[in-house]
């Protein structure tokens, strides 16, 4: 093997790991391990019957927030899209209550005046107004230790689906439930919209933006230079640490020995893959928790 040049282990086929693959291709000798058979994790693009390309979970970007990442398309070359006919819909997922938000013109004519209902007017108004009382109060520093849930509750504006939107778009921008929002730290999540500036404002109309023909495209970009070195539905049995570099060890039996391992896998999985975690691995890894979320599938074809 060239001087310099090392072999590297990346277990995980999601984003993570495909950007990793990506630039330590460059110059060293990758092999990324997938449990599944697919590569992607959540950047899936799924193809319907019709011909349609969804995507699930990751969608769409705002360029405020993901900089890096629209570094990175511009390296690969790859083009991004308006969300124009696109929508957002803030719902609870108990009483069914909520808005559309959209700037699809066949979405807003089937919606006709319900997206102008003086109350739907009111919220949006209400929620602005919240959100730019919560924002003086982060800078003035009177957001100390207090929880998101209190910092509503002083916000009468937050109510109603003012609150709804706001915790919608938290939820979203963190993957944390509601109950689990509220008990956190206020000047946490108004810091991460400070970041994602772009999400909760009218600049949304032209900075949110999604990838032409879906995830699928830069999903297959990044793999293209080393796809003959990933390996699909590899069943892992534990990671151990040889004398001579890290070994991975398959549910088969079989062995192969790294200079070096890179985790792309959630720290759960990455625990457990460990054969001897170190103190430190098994208190930073297990701090960890993951559940499961519910998932509701839009069937309201004329608010596309």
């Amino acid at each position: 093997m060239t001087e310099g040049r090392r072999r590297i282990a990346i277990i995980g086929g999601g984003i993570a790991g495909l950007t990793a693959g990506y630039y330590l291709n460059r110059k060293h000798e990758v092999v990324l391990f997938e449990r599944s058979g697919r590569i992607g994790g959540n950047a899936y693009s799924h193809r319907t019957p019709k011909g349609e390309v969804l995507d699930i979970a990751v969608a769409a970007f705002g360029k405020a927030g993901y900089t890096n990442f629209y570094s990175l398309l511009d390296e690969l070359e790859i083009p991004t899209a308006s969300m124009q006919n696109s929508y957002m819909s803030f719902h609870d997922l108990d009483s069914r209550q909520g808005l559309y938000l959209t700037l699809s013109p066949r979405a807003a004519l089937f919606q006709g005046r319900k997206l102008l209902r003086p109350a739907n007017l009111e919220s949006l108004a209400r929620f602005f107004v919240g959100l730019q009382r919560a924002r003086h109060r982060l800078s003035r520093g009177a957001l100390k230790g207090v929880t998101l849930g209190r910092c509503l509750e002083e916000l009468p504006e937050f109510s109603g689906d003012a609150k709804l939107i706001f915790l919608s778009a938290l939820c979203l921008l963190s993957s944390m439930e509601v109950r689990e929002l509220l008990a956190s730290p206020a000047e946490f999540f108004l810091n991460k919209l400070k970041t994602h500036h772009d999400v909760l404002s009218p600049k949304a109309v032209y900075s949110v933006r999604c990838v032409r023909d879906g995830t699928r495209r830069y999903v297959n970009a990044l793999a293209a230079r080393y796809r003959r070195k990933i390996r699909l539905d590899a069943r892992i049995r534990t990671l151990e640490r040889g004398a001579a570099g890290p070994v991975v060890v398959m549910e088969d039996g079989s062995r192969d020995r790294f200079d070096a391992v890179v985790l792309a896998c959630n720290p759960d999985q990455a625990l457990a893959l460990l054969a001897s975690p170190t103190p430190l691995e098994s208190e930073l890894l297990g701090k960890w928790a993951y559940k499961d979320g519910r998932v509701v599938v839009h069937r309201d074809h004329g608010a596309f």
